[in-house]
């Protein structure tokens, strides 16, 4: 039997039920975050309630994918600490990015019974041109 003689859709059914197999096995995979997360965790958590935290959100949607969960991780977890902020950007593109993660964790937090006011819990000072 030749190799073009042979189907090539049992390939595919063999990947197919390897795919599906995969699927079936459970890998018990340990995510331990490291030791920059840690520290970066443990200075919010060192800070007195009502300290002012200055977060600049300096990317763009391009980069959000990677960029927007840690950004609303920090801002959720300074607002549910007690802390304040100031937030800017010199992204062109940055300041919707940081009113929507302000609008989000505002409405989660909502949800669970804290209020944070704009103006007073945090703030959005925009887009300052410069970054070049």
């Amino acid at each position: 039997m030749a190799v073009r003689d042979f189907d090539r859709r049992w390939i595919f059914l063999l990947m197919g039920l390897l795919v599906l197999l995969f699927f079936r096995i459970p890998l018990p995979l340990s995510i331990e975050p490291g030791q920059p997360s840690r520290d970066y965790h443990q200075a919010i958590e060192s800070l007195p309630p009502g300290s002012i935290i200055f977060l600049a959100a300096d990317y763009g949607p391009s980069s959000q994918a990677e960029t927007l969960p840690m950004h609303e991780c920090t801002v959720r977890h300074a607002l549910s600490r007690g802390l304040r902020i100031v937030a800017a950007t010199y992204w062109e593109t940055g300041s919707p990015l940081i009113e929507r993660v302000f609008d989000e964790v505002q409405q989660q937090l909502q949800a669970e019974g804290i209020q944070k006011e704009y103006g007073k819990d945090y703030v959005n000072l925009g887009f300052k041109p410069g970054r070049d």
